[in-house]
């Protein structure tokens, strides 16, 4: 009798097939959890996530556009980033850890011709929330360095002043939907007309020890 003989790569495709079926096994021993956004939007839905371990949740970063929020084509450039910090059952509820416009968009604001005047600042909430934050203007025509130097200020100004008045909820809602960037073009637009002026980034560096 004929011996029977493996055909070539037999075992090979033995093991892909092995492989395949662990993750399949993987994917389903997988939960699907339900995000929610942080309690300055609503707490509305986000999204959904899968996850093994409920543990491996809380290092994800959800980014959403602020266009999902109010509908409104003019906030499609503004990302929010959002982080899970509590899990009650297959909920997830979040807290919102920064923002950032797109880079097209921020191309879209430089003009020849003007200056961009930038500051970098860190800013402290009245209940302790510690943020670094990118603002901007962009001014009509070229400005003096007296001129820019003055508008750096009101920024600086501005910003603390907001966080020493404002608590957290307060100061990402001015932020976001930009009431803080309409009180600063609205005071430096007596030192230089401002074509714009926006709060290019924010990122969430610390928090107060009793919500840590």
């Amino acid at each position: 009798m004929a011996k029977m003989t493996k055909a070539p790569g037999g075992s090979a495709v033995a093991a892909s097939k092995r492989r395949a079926r662990k993750q399949i096994d993987k994917w389903k021993a997988k939960v699907w959890y339900t995000i929610n956004a942080s309690p300055e939007f609503d707490n509305i839905y986000i999204g959904q996530t899968p996850a093994a371990e409920e543990e491996f949740l809380f290092t994800r970063i959800i980014e959403n556009s602020l266009y999902d929020f109010t509908q409104d084509f003019e906030d499609a450039s503004i990302k929010l980033r959002f982080k899970i910090h509590e899990v009650n059952g297959n909920l997830c509820t979040t807290m919102f850890v920064g923002h950032e416009m797109t880079r097209d968009f921020i191309r879209s604001l430089v003009r020849r011709g003007s200056n961009r005047i930038q500051n970098i600042l860190d800013i402290k909430t009245k209940d302790g929330y510690l943020f670094r934050i990118t603002c901007t203007a962009f001014t009509q025509s070229m400005s003096r360095s007296s001129q820019q130097k003055t508008i750096r200020k009101i920024l600086t100004d501005i910003l603390t002043e907001k966080g020493n008045n404002l608590n957290f909820k307060e100061f990402v809602q001015e932020m976001v939907f930009g009431n803080i960037e309409r009180d600063i073009k609205r005071i430096a637009n007596e030192i230089t007309p401002i074509r714009d002026c926006k709060l290019l980034k924010s990122v969430l560096l610390s928090l107060p020890k009793a919500a840590a």
